[in-house]
């Protein structure tokens, strides 16, 4: 599976901040999540 994701925060510089502490780390989060259900629910 591959996901191809792309987007521009909002708000210029402050977005642009925002993607490196925030928004980078909850989409990481969200794809991870999705693995390991994809794992256990394949895996049987």
């Amino acid at each position: 599976m591959t996901d191809i994701i792309t987007y521009k925060p909002p708000m210029g510089f402050l977005g642009s901040i925002a993607n490196h502490l925030i928004i980078k780390k909850q989409l990481k989060e969200i794809f991870d999540h999705r693995e390991r259900v994809l794992k256990l629910k394949f895996s049987e």
